[in-house]
């Protein structure tokens, strides 16, 4: 759980903000997880589920996502959308079948996970798991930052690392999901050089006041594309306390630690 970030490109590098759930998923079945009697998918047995901190799952359906099917360059085509509201009924029918409301499902996801999030009890979740069409059924889990010492991870300023070689990410869209990201900072300053992005229409969701007055309004540019808040079972079930912005805005600095170095102006 936590905030997606979108940001943008720039004449060195570039940055942008996707709304991907944090939990995008291996599609193979980790330990743990809910699995049928359908051998051809390479599942086992018995259905079983790990009972999660909260009452919070994601519910993995065994149909393969539309970048699967139709391929990442095809996912706004016709075609891709029949089948995604074909994919979304499908798991609307699963909840339907273990008794899920339609006012539970937090999240569906059909582009590169066919699956849905829920605010279910473990029992409910004991249901779903058992559904012919469900891969497995994981349990929601809350996430920590773990690093501050990016760069040097990513031998990014090593002798002979990527800005020694010249890679500055010119023409690149990169898309962090983080705690969100501070819009103002020097690492995403436009300075009217930049050329526009070959996305559009991403959401820009600051100045949220009304929860915190210091979440100052900002605009987004050629260079911080668009960022937009996407943890709606956090604030379902840990709310989100005075001091926190209430928007794609950082709380803390990771988000933007990680975003400028990922894409961050070099100078």
């Amino acid at each position: 759980m936590g905030h997606a970030t979108t940001s943008a490109v720039g004449r060195r590098t570039l940055l942008v903000a996707v709304a991907v759930i944090a939990m995008l998923l291996a599609l193979a079945a980790p330990s743990g997880a809910a699995q049928d009697d359908d051998t051809s998918s390479g599942l086992g047995s018995s259905p079983q589920v790990v009972k999660g901190e909260y009452d919070s799952y994601i519910v993995v359906m065994k149909a393969d996502p539309l970048v699967v099917t139709e391929g990442r360059e095809n996912l706004d085509s016709k075609a891709a959308k029949e089948r995604g509201n074909s994919l979304r009924a499908a798991q609307k029918n699963a909840a339907r079948k273990a008794g899920i409301s339609e006012s539970e499902v937090v999240n569906q996801y059909v582009n590169v996970l066919n699956g849905f999030s829920a605010l279910v009890s473990y029992e409910e979740a004991q249901r779903l798991a058992t559904d012919k069409d469900v891969a497995y059924v994981l349990p929601d889990e809350l996430r920590q930052p773990m690093t501050d010492a990016s760069g040097d991870f990513l031998g990014l300023t090593a002798p002979g690392g990527a800005r020694d070689m010249g890679l500055t990410g010119e023409g690149v869209v990169v898309g962090v999901i983080d705690n969100g990201i501070w819009p103002e900072h020097p690492s995403f300053a436009d300075d009217g050089s930049l050329a526009a992005p070959p996305v559009s229409g991403i959401a820009c969701e600051f100045g949220n006041t009304a929860h915190n007055p210091n979440d100052a309004p900002f605009e987004c540019n050629n260079k911080l594309i668009g960022a937009r808040q996407s943890i709606p079972t956090y604030r379902a079930l840990i709310g989100a306390q005075p001091f926190e912005f209430d928007s794609a805005r950082d709380d803390d600095g990771h988000g933007t630690h990680t975003a400028s170095t990922a894409a961050g102006n070099a100078d």
